[in-house]
């Protein structure tokens, strides 16, 4: 059982912050709508920085971001939350990123390749956005470190269906 409500899964369990090894910067998502199986596509990072300040010294440290309680930038999903709650929904990571320019370019990736705007009685995605270098995106390290693999939790096909 999941230490948090409506839990993130991947590869069939529930993902909880003992899950994180280093070098996990950030996680791209798929959230089905269970009423009508509409999704979205979306990528939050796992950590953040915080301003703290002890005897006067003010510094940025990295903590845990809200990932567990995260659900979208999407205004449409955030509503029908706030409307109806959390049951209606299944989350589910797809990939596990090791750099930003890496979790842009796959979440991109997906969204074009999946039809994300072009089929909008499937997918709650309204834009894709992206900025990212060829240098960010670190494609030899994603094949070294068989990333795709090794981090992939559901199948294309699978979201398709």
């Amino acid at each position: 059982m999941a230490s948090y409500d409506c839990p993130w899964m991947f590869k069939g369990k529930a993902f909880e912050s003992e899950d994180l090894q280093k070098g996990f910067f950030s996680f791209i998502y798929l959230i089905t709508d269970v009423q009508n199986n509409k999704m979205y596509i979306g990528q939050k990072m796992f950590h953040t920085k915080k301003l703290v300040t002890k005897n006067k010294i003010t510094k940025k440290v990295t903590v845990e971001s809200d990932w567990k309680k995260y659900f979208s930038s999407s205004d449409t999903i955030k509503g029908m939350i706030a409307e109806y709650g959390t049951d209606g929904f299944k989350r589910e990571i797809i990939y596990i990123c090791c750099s930003k320019g890496q979790a842009n370019y796959l979440e991109t990736k997906l969204q074009i390749e999946l039809g994300c705007l072009e089929n909008s009685d499937l997918w709650y995605n309204g834009i894709v956005n992206c900025k990212v270098h060829h240098s960010h995106i670190k494609l030899k390290e994603l094949r070294d470190k068989d990333v795709a693999k090794a981090f992939y939790g559901i199948t294309l096909e699978a979201m398709k269906e």
